[in-house]
């Protein structure tokens, strides 16, 4: 009956094909609130981030080669819930719940995930359309783009139930990170209008951190940012 259990409680959550079960398919579903976004705001980004901390077959770590689609959830209002392997009643999700959703196949984001990293992706389409109530908010779900392979693999991440006293990993539980701009500054410069205004060192339109820019200043060494080349094209 794995099927039909919620997980919504556990500290992790896996995208893949389980390595403890018999060619399982692994599923995580996510869904953000809006509300603390002022009414009228222009959405300029928006990117979900994510930090894998190991992906493992059963006995490797870090294998695992597949691309992670992210699927929005057109109909369905599904729940988290609270358990933890526990049955699941609807509207708490569960694999076997999921034939109350609907799924679009061409509305969706796909990424090559790398292990032991944040990743970092895009969906300003998804909190616009949201935002704007062109779609209803169902929610997303995050899954292996092509399903069906015979290969355990798993990548997983910590969910923001995981309880450590390591204060790094809360930094590691997923987020939603977006960039807008209240109806009174929409005509005002704004780090992440894709500008670079007075005072600014550089802009590109993001809120990602190891591009070489980070809130509208070029990132050196020693600044606790660890990237390939930082913002003086340095190699770190």
């Amino acid at each position: 009956n794995w099927d039909k259990f919620n997980n919504g409680g556990s500290g992790s959550f896996q995208v893949g094909t389980s390595t403890s079960s018999n060619n399982a398919k692994t599923r995580t579903y996510f869904k953000s609130i809006l509300d603390s976004i002022p009414d009228n705001s222009t959405i300029l980004d928006a990117s979900l981030q994510i930090y894998f901390y190991s992906s493992h077959d059963g006995s490797i770590y870090n294998v695992c080669d597949f691309m992670i689609s992210v699927n929005r959830v057109i109909s369905g209002n599904w729940t988290e819930g609270t358990k933890v392997g526990a049955l699941a009643v609807w509207p708490e999700i569960s694999w076997f719940n999921q034939q109350f959703l609907t799924l679009s196949t061409t509305e969706k984001v796909v990424f090559d995930p790398t292990p032991v990293v944040y990743n970092y992706i895009n969906i300003t389409e998804f909190v616009q359309n949201w935002y704007d109530g062109i779609w209803d908010n169902y929610g997303f779900v995050m899954k292996r783009d092509v399903e069906g392979a015979n290969i355990h693999c798993n990548y997983n991440s910590v969910s923001k139930e995981y309880i450590n006293p390591d204060p790094v990993w809360e930094t590691r539980k997923p987020k939603l990170n977006v960039t807008y701009v209240p109806e009174e500054c929409v005509n005002e410069p704004v780090c992440g209008d894709n500008v670079t205004n007075d005072g600014e060192q550089c802009d590109d339109g993001n809120n990602i951190s190891i591009d070489g820019c980070s809130t509208c200043q070029l990132t050196y060494c020693g600044d606790g940012i660890l990237q390939s080349l930082n913002g003086n094209n340095q190699t770190e």
